[in-house]
């Protein structure tokens, strides 16, 4: 691309007007000076001199005039008309183009309409035919997202770079305040993600094994979870590598386990049991160092961990320290794990006390004892508390399950790509306008992945300002004093959407004036707001030109997007708005050729005065 064609169409007629200015003026004094030296006057010189500055300054005047009428009757229309066509072809607009956007540019209006029209026309054919091909596949797919919405454990398939690709609501009930589940967002975020990658490994380097039980803890409050993986090979040839499909059970509450039952025994590593000791005895501020193969275990793992984090307790309130280590021997009757500390073993009664304790208040039956019983050992006392569990062999995968073929998985593009990226679009309301003064009393947002806007992933949440907010203010939003009195305070909020928006691109409506509210409070919530930002008044800049109108009302009404009056100048209404608008921007920056967020953001230098006209 020559750097001529990098500038806008105004900016180039503009240019061609000044050096046709230049030009004449420059004809003009050679003409001036010629015809001085051909009359060989001196005293004709003053006169030859005025006649050549009037005669300048007229043919300035007159280019001038003639590119105003140029930039307001042809420049202008043809890159709006240029955007309205955009608009229907890209963000799916049925409306016809209005005739009037290019009065003086003869049949090009007419043209592009009758354009416009006949795609409206093959769109809607090439629709209905793709609907009677496709009504079989949806009606499936109806059936799988039920099947999988009703499923009793939650279910969430994760992509091979432990991303989310889907998740069911019995998944997020499952995980409660434990984590964060969301499209496109890290499986981290939910649980901790060592024992995870181990067993995705492990299943990688041997698939036959099917399946892989792994114990782990919530990122959050370090509930036990047990997750059953699977892998899910991706399709066709030089494909990626495959995704994974957990179905998640939390132990936690599982406690109703009898002494004289048969407990069921579970394929585990040893080094998940550890891991998750270790993350429970973290919220007691002790320590557990570990160094665990990945030896298979057959035993109940939830309870073997609860045994060792009560032992590890147990032990610490007596010997006044914090420090653990667990350790593992093969032995020829099975695998030995051990309970070690600098300090001296404890005695044979306070063992036996630890023991007979319950592990939880509700379930006096389930008690260290118990579960030594139900696995048919018993707890040596040597140079630490080890006890010596069954070595298991490689799982065996049943036979059946469900299969399913996600397009989400084959989506492998570069991480500058636009459509690579998540979005968070947000929305606040205020109690005025000064960002200075004023305070935020709403804060919501919603999740853009795949350029889709996902509607079970928003962030709503009202804040408590502080301050009384002015009738002028909940004339405009609708929140009162009342409103706001029982809800949580300003940093509160701020550091949730903070968790909320984690890892995605911020997205907003005139964003320097959000922004402002959320910078003041960095350093109360110990975080900053350090991802990109994109604003779509600047993306309207881009597609309609700087001259149009870009309120959200009237960028709504350009790309048919209706906003319920009830939800308008709502924080939750606006940001849905301003999200559905951005999707359908999203397809059309491709098309004008933006196709990564650092074209976007160079672009965004030469329409910032756009911003400052609105604030």
């Amino acid at each position: 691309m020559s750097p001529i064609t990098r500038l806008s169409l105004r900016l180039r007629i503009f240019l061609f007007f000044a050096l046709l200015g230049l030009g004449g003026i420059v004809l003009l004094a050679v003409g001036m000076a010629f015809g001085y030296r051909q009359l060989s006057d001196p005293e004709a010189l003053s006169a030859f001199v005025l006649a050549g500055v009037l005669g300048g300054f007229a043919i300035l005047a007159l280019t001038t005039w003639i590119w105003v009428l140029f930039d307001e009757h042809v420049a202008r229309p043809v890159e709006r008309l240029a955007a309205e066509m955009r608009a229907r072809v890209h963000a799916g607009v049925g409306a016809q183009i209005d005739s009037e956007l290019a009065t003086y540019l003869g049949d090009l209006a007419p043209a592009a309409s009758a354009v416009a029209e006949r795609l409206a026309k093959t769109r809607t054919e090439l629709d209905t035919a793709v609907a009677e091909k496709t009504a079989r596949l949806r009606q499936d797919t109806a059936r799988v997202t039920a099947l999988l919405a009703e499923m009793p454990d939650g279910v969430v398939f994760c992509s091979s770079d432990h991303r989310v690709v889907l998740y069911n609501a019995r998944a997020v009930d499952t995980l409660g305040e434990g984590g964060h589940l969301g499209l496109d967002r890290p499986i981290s975020e939910a649980f901790l993600t060592g024992p995870l990658t181990q067993a995705y490994e492990r299943l990688c380097q041997s698939p036959d094994a099917g399946r892989a039980d792994v114990l782990t803890a919530t990122q959050t409050d370090a509930r036990l979870m047990e997750l059953r993986m699977r892998l899910v090979p991706a399709d066709g040839a030089g494909a990626a590598a495959p995704g994974y499909l957990l179905s998640v059970h939390d132990l936690s509450d599982d406690l109703s386990h009898d002494a004289d039952a048969d407990w069921p025994k579970e394929t585990i590593a040893a080094v998940d049991i550890a891991t998750s000791i270790s993350a429970r005895l973290a919220r007691h501020n002790l320590a557990l160092r570990h160094d665990l193969g990945e030896t298979l275990l057959r035993c109940d793992g939830f309870a073997i961990a609860r045994l060792f984090e009560h032992l590890a307790r147990s032990w610490a309130k007596v010997a006044g320290h914090g420090a653990f280590v667990l350790t593992f021997e093969r032995r020829p009757e099975g695998a030995q794990l051990s309970l070690r500390a600098d300090t001296g073993v404890p005695n044979y009664e306070l063992v036996d006390d630890w023991l007979d304790q319950p592990l939880s208040a509700q379930r006096p039956q389930f008690t260290g004892r118990a579960i030594l019983v139900s696995h048919g050992v018993g707890l040596q006392l040597d140079d630490g508390l080890g006890l010596i569990l069954e070595i298991a062999g490689r799982a065996v995968e049943a036979s059946g399950g469900l299969e399913y073929d996600f397009g989400l998985l084959d989506r492998r593009l570069s991480d500058a790509d636009l459509r690579a990226l998540s979005f968070v679009v947000f929305d606040t309301e205020t109690t005025g306008l000064d960002p200075q003064r004023d305070e935020v009393c709403q804060i919501a947002a919603c999740r853009v992945v795949n350029g889709r806007t996902v509607e079970a992933e928003c962030f709503d949440s009202l804040a408590n300002p502080g301050r009384s907010i002015p009738s002028s203010a909940t004339a405009v939003h609708k929140i009162s004093n009342e409103m706001v009195a029982d809800a949580p305070p300003v940093g509160t909020v701020v550091q949730a959407f903070h968790g909320f928006a984690g890892g995605a691109v911020l997205v907003a409506h005139n964003a320097p004036f959000d922004m402002a509210f959320l910078k003041r409070r960095e350093t109360e919530i110990g975080n900053t707001f350090d991802q990109p930002i994109l604003d779509t008044v600047l993306l309207s800049a881009i597609l309609f030109g700087a001259s149009a109108d870009h309120t959200l009302d009237t960028l709504c009404d350009r790309l048919e997007i209706v906003i319920p009056p009830a939800d308008r100048h709502t924080a939750l209404g606006d940001a849905k708005a301003t999200a559905h608008a951005f999707c359908r921007m999203l397809t059309m920056l491709e098309a004008a050729g933006f196709s990564t967020l650092e074209q976007l953001i160079a672009e965004f230098g030469r329409h910032r005065r756009v911003i400052k006209s609105l604030n």
